[in-house]
């Protein structure tokens, strides 16, 4: 597989975690949400560690520090403040002139809660901080040894963090400890264990999916966002077991009916390409489509079942990709970095 068949299925990995990320926030139920918490954040952790560049450590801190400005803060100040302001005019029309700033105080602050209807944008600034302190870790660990006993301490702080202190750390900085673990074992299966990027047959892939779904029924409810990690060597099997699975399977999947499933893969590539605007701006979104939805329903009443919210899902979708389109065509793409 060359260069760039490799980053288009990468791609199309980090699509399925959106596309499990949409489903989540549409609400396709406690046990979806239950399941899917267990690995999906992990899983783009995960997915900056295995784009890691060797060559990134060379890069001076004024350099990679504006580079992550751009590419991850900008986006989060942007979104966070358009979020922000359509909240505002919601509680005014509302009647409510009463904590009107604690959304905004939220969004600079302590945001693992309180966020103005775009929640998920809580992950851009754990990213940001776990991409400074790996960078700082990398750039004066005299050893690939030192710095993984490193990351393990550091990590294993952001999953007692919340058993342990009674406060958050801002910007969801303790998650960002715990995917930088995540994004540090990526790169040393990358660099040393590649071939569990390419489990040799279809049954050990199932035999992982079983597996790790059997151990999430044992373990308790996970969410990096809350910093819920329950039994926390289980949180780290877990996590890590389906990540892989996912992983192999797209790959299964790409490599033996690649062209059979293509309009499907490239579809799920166009999401992960551009995976950041699904982020900003798809709990906006769902918030309009229910706003039409209900006011559809006064006059065609709907039974919510699970056709429904595939039904949402799919108008979701399909706004997501116009308005990708007209961000990435157009000068607006400044406001993700480009």
């Amino acid at each position: 597989m060359n260069e760039k068949k490799r980053i288009e299925y990468i791609d199309a990995i980090r699509g399925f975690g959106i596309l499990l990320m949409l489903m989540g926030h549409i609400g396709f139920g406690r046990k979806f949400d239950y399941y899917i918490h267990a690995f999906h954040m992990p899983l783009f952790f995960f997915l900056s560690g295995y784009f890691y560049s060797e060559a990134s450590i060379n890069k001076t801190w004024k350099d990679y520090i504006e580079r992550k400005l751009k590419t991850l803060i900008l986006p989060y100040g942007v979104f966070g403040i358009i979020n922000y302001l359509v909240w505002i005019m919601l509680q005014l029309r509302a009647g409510n002139k009463f904590g009107l700033f604690n959304p905004l105080l939220r969004l600079i602050s302590f945001n693992h809660e309180g966020l103005p209807i775009a929640g998920a944008l809580w992950f851009l600034t754990s990213l940001f901080f776990m991409d400074i302190i790996y960078f700082a870790l990398n750039k004066y660990s005299k050893s690939m040894l030192s710095l993984s006993i490193s990351v393990a301490s550091i990590a294993l702080i952001g999953c007692l963090w919340t058993k342990l202190i009674p406060w958050r750390m801002p910007y969801t900085i303790d998650a960002a400890l715990v995917g930088m673990g995540l994004c540090h074992i990526a790169r040393l299966i990358r660099k040393y264990l590649p071939i569990l990027y390419n489990v040799p047959n279809f049954g050990s892939i199932i035999f992982f999916f079983i597996a790790s779904a059997m151990l999430i029924s044992v373990n308790g409810y996970v969410n990096m966002r809350t910093g819920k990690y329950a039994n926390i060597p289980l949180f780290w099997i877990i996590a890590v077991a389906n990540i892989l699975a996912i992983w192999n399977v797209i790959r299964f999947i790409y490599e033996k009916w690649g062209n059979n499933f293509k309009h499907i893969y490239s579809w799920l590539e166009d999401i992960g390409k551009y995976s950041i605007i699904y982020v900003c701006i798809n709990q906006l979104d769902i918030w309009a489509i229910g706003v039409f939805q209900k006011r559809i329903e006064i006059y065609f009443p709907i039974e919510h079942t699970l056709a429904y919210q595939f039904y949402t899902l799919a108008i979701l979708l399909l706004v997501l990709f116009i308005e990708t389109r007209i961000i990435i065509e157009t000068k607006l793409r400044v406001l993700i970095g480009k």
